[in-house]
This record gives C-alpha cells, structure tokens and sequence, in this order.
C-alpha cells in the first residue's frame, strides 16, 4: 500500500482531533480546548513540525521498494541483486585510411594519435585485441585502414563520415592529416537511470533463465557495438519453426547523420566481430569485445538443451525505403526559391560549382538564385544519408552556379535542385530518428505449425520499437518543427514500409520539397 507523507500543518490538525476524540469517550466525557493558542494546539503544533521530515523519510523509504522511485546507488544495488549492472560507456572506433610512403612498407607510429578539432584525441589500435597500435603496414597500394579509438568514452567518439583528424606527430612519409571512413564501433553513453530502470522492469516481466527469449537477449546486449536484440523463439536457421532452435537479430547503435550502416550492425573491415563471433560469446569462447578467453576459465551462456547448431545470430536484412515530405512553411521560415533546377550535363558539376539546364523552372533562368540561398542536391545516399545535401550559394551567374561550401560528393548530371528552408535539417533529423528507432517484424505462421505464436518477435512492439515505418507517425513528428504548417509524406509511393522478420526497414532517398 503506498504511502503518502503529511505536511505538518495536517498532522497538526490529526493529531488534535485524535487528542479531543479521546477526551470525548472518557466517562463522563470531557471536553478540551483545541483552538490555536491554546496548550494543546501548542504542543501539537511543535510535536507535528518534528514529525513533517520523518514522514518525508518514511515516504522516500516506501517509494524506493518500487524500481520506479529508485536512483543512483540505490538502483545500481538492486540491478546487482537482479544479476545485472548499469551499462557503462564505451570507446568509439573509427576506421581511417591512409597512405604511406612506399608500397608494402611498415611505418613505426612511436605513439602517434590523431585528434579532431575539438580535442577529442584518438589512438590506433589492433581491431582485434585492442592493444595501441605500433606501426602501419601498407598493401601493395600503399594503402592501410587505420582502427582508431576515442581516449573519452560517450558518444562524442561518433564523429560524422567524414572527419578530418590530424596527427600529433605524423609518421615518416604520411599525411599530416586523415579522413575518417566510417564508425567502425559507436561509442555509447553511460546507462541512465531512466533506461536502467527501463531495462530492469523488461527483465522482471521476462525473467532471464534456462535460455529463454529474456536472457539471450540481454546476454547479447552486453557485446560490444550491439545496440538493440530481436530474439525469435523456436525458429530455426532456416526460419522455420523448429523446437531446441532461436534466432536472434542484432542492431547497432542508430547512424543519426552519419551514412554509417547504423542498426545495419556489421563488422568492421579487418575486425573479426561478426554474427559468428557473437554465437562464439554466447558458447563463452570469447569476452564481449571478442577476445579469446582461455579454454579453462570458459562459462558458456548457452542453455544444455540448446545445440550450437540450432543458433542463429544475424544482421538484419534492409528493406528500402524512399520517403518524400511535402511541406508548407510559415512565412517565417520561406523556401530559398520558387520552383526547381536540373543540373546540366555540360560543363560537369564538381563538388563546388554546377551549371543548371534552362526552361525548367517557375523562374526564367538562373538569376532567380542569389548568394546565401539554401538549395538541396541530390550528391548519393553513399556520400550523404538520405542523398541529398545542403548547399549555399555564394554567386549565380546565367547557368552557373558557385556553392559557398564543396559538397560531400558531386551531384550527377539531370539531378533536380530544390529549394529548402530552414526547417530543412530538422525535418531530416525527425525521420533519421524515427527510422533508427524500427525493429524487425513479427512472422506471419499459421498456428497449426506454429502452437502459441512461439516465433513472435521478444521484445514485442508494445516495448518499442516498431517494425512499421508510417507515414503518420513521420507527419505527427514533422508538425512539431516550428515552422511548419502542413506536411505530407509517403514511403515507396504508399503510406508505410513493412519489414519481415529478419528486415528492417532501411531509409534509401528522403527527398524534401517545398508545398
């Protein structure tokens, strides 16, 4: 039963109601004086200010029996007693490629760390063991990927793709400075209370044991870079039902900006952390970083009635999804230009300038554009996520086109140029996180091969994390950018994108045009 502390000023007026009550019952009965001033009222006054702070107290105790009115220390004891601890923050890694000075030569580093501009500095590292790295060896291309990671834990580390790092001190014969390629491993925050709390309640519902759903997935979520599990009880390699067998679908950390693979979890080129390194943690062959543990101190996760054969562990597949957002601003927030651009074949667009093709626009020529305008260009979903990029002009001269800032990639001849406003990036941001926020889905069985749905998806949607991309759920979260005053979306030319069981849903081309 909850609960509720009392003010003094209430317990006050208890304590004398209590106090006159008894005074009534004595025979005969007596009355006494209880009004302010008097002794009684006095007495009662003081005695209710001194017990105000320990209901307080008491009513601290009470509500720290439940998960939900615990905090800090407190919570991390009761996630120790519950066989769990409060996840802490890991290392970012990121992949560099590099070039040294002669082909198949060795380069000592001779401590060597690169940093970005706002001083989060990083080391070279063997992707295997972790260990500082000491020297670089280059192929036949004189080319090597550097395995890099961040000296702060947190998600500062995630740098977006790319990001140029400059050496402390460059080795003999390279580069002062390296672009980054991609997150080779997102770095994570500390666990809040909020998601421990989160993750505690998930376990107590499901109580991990004995191999089930719960515990496979909370075992998996302990390996470095995995983000989220999908577990698919009694579903064989094969995806049929099958008893003795489980699937599990892996999720890394969400790619935000970044054209990262993001949920896509894969494993970094040269780096042997793959689905089959994951099956090897489960079987306690290696530690959640994936290094070897030595054969005597093994304590394998897998429950005895659970052959290794009938695990399986794989990234999720991607199903495609092309979203347009048709949007109407206020006239605070205008688009840059009426109508739209193509750019010409001729001369070929670089990274900085780009000519535009005439008779396709609202406007006459070119001269509609003026120096700060906001356009976005189609540059590839490899070079930007979403594939297009921003752009400002800096002068607009005829068909040709200067841009303030080069562009992650060239855009391709006959790519339409729209206008943008300001609520454009956040627009871009509301569906990133949507996108980055879907599961797998559930299989679709008969339930005269599959008894009780015993292949449904563990965590369930009604946990989070939707298997369904809407259109809805995209307009409710673009409404909310100030600014905006009427959108409409679709996705692959309908209204939502579906996954499978071992799919998600991946963004492909987010195209936002002005209403």
């Amino acid at each position: 039963m909850p609960f509720t502390p009392r003010v003094a000023a209430t317990i006050r007026d208890a304590l004398l109601a209590d106090l006159r009550a008894r005074y009534l019952a004595l025979t005969p009965p007596q009355d006494i004086a209880i009004e302010e001033g008097t002794p009684a009222y006095n007495d009662a006054d003081a005695l209710s200010k001194a017990l105000e702070p320990t209901e307080y107290l008491a009513g601290q105790a009470a509500a720290r029996v439940l998960l939900r009115g615990q905090f800090g220390t407190e919570l991390d004891q009761t996630a120790h007693d519950d066989g769990t601890s409060r996840d802490q923050a890991t290392k970012a890694r990121l992949s560099v490629p590099v070039t040294g000075p002669s082909i198949n030569g060795t380069t000592a580093l001779n401590g060597a760390t690169l940093s970005e501009p706002g001083g989060l500095r990083f080391v070279p590292i063997d992707p295997d063991t972790g260990a500082a790295l000491t020297s670089i060896t280059v192929d036949g291309s004189a080319q090597a990927t550097l395995t890099v990671e961040c000296t702060t834990a947190g998600v500062e580390g995630n740098l977006a793709t790319p990001a140029t790092l400059t050496w402390s001190t460059a080795p003999t014969g390279y580069a002062a400075t390296a672009a980054t390629s991609a997150i080779a491993r997102a770095g994570t925050a500390a666990e809040s209370d909020v998601q421990l709390q989160t993750r505690l309640v998930e376990r107590r519902r499901a109580r991990p044991g004995s191999g089930n759903p719960a515990d496979i997935r909370q075992q998996l979520l302990d390996f470095a870079g995995v983000d989220e599990v999908f577990v698919h009880p009694c579903m064989g390699p094969d995806g049929i039902f099958a008893l003795g067998c489980f699937t599990a679908v892996v999720l890394g950390a969400p790619a935000g900006d970044s054209t990262a693979p993001g949920i896509f979890y894969d494993a970094p080129t040269g780096s042997p952390r793959t689905q089959a390194l994951m099956k090897r943690y489960l079987l306690g062959e290696v530690d959640a970083d994936g290094a070897e543990i030595p054969e005597a101190l093994r304590e394998g996760f897998l429950p005895g009635p659970i052959h290794p054969d009938n695990i399986t562990i794989v990234t999720p597949g991607a199903t495609g999804a092309d979203v347009v957002v048709t949007v109407t601003t206020s006239v605070d927030y205008p688009p840059s230009f009426v109508g739209s651009y193509v750019v010409a074949v001729s001369p070929a667009p670089t990274t900085t300038t780009f000519s535009t093709t005439a008779g396709i626009t609202v406007s006459p020529d070119v001269g509609a554009l003026v120096p700060d305008d906001l356009v976005a260009i189609n540059v590839s979903t490899v070079a930007k996520r979403g594939g297009f990029a921003l752009g400002k002009i800096l002068t607009a001269a005829g068909t040709s086109v200067v841009l303030a800032e080069a562009l992650p990639a060239a855009p391709v001849a006959g790519t339409t140029v729209y206008p943008t406003t300001a609520a454009w990036q956040a627009i871009r941001e509301a569906v990133f996180a949507a996108v980055d926020n879907l599961g797998s889905g559930t299989p679709t069985i008969s339930a005269d091969t599959n008894p009780g749905n015993r292949l449904g998806r563990f965590p369930t949607e009604s946990w989070g994390r939707p298997a369904t991309l809407r259109a809805s759920q995209l307009i409710a979260a673009i409404m909310a950018i100030p600014g905006v005053t009427d959108v409409t979306v679709t996705i692959n030319g309908t209204s939502s994108a579906v996954s499978s069981s071992k799919n998600v849903t991946q963004l492909a081309t987010l195209t936002i045009v002005p209403g």
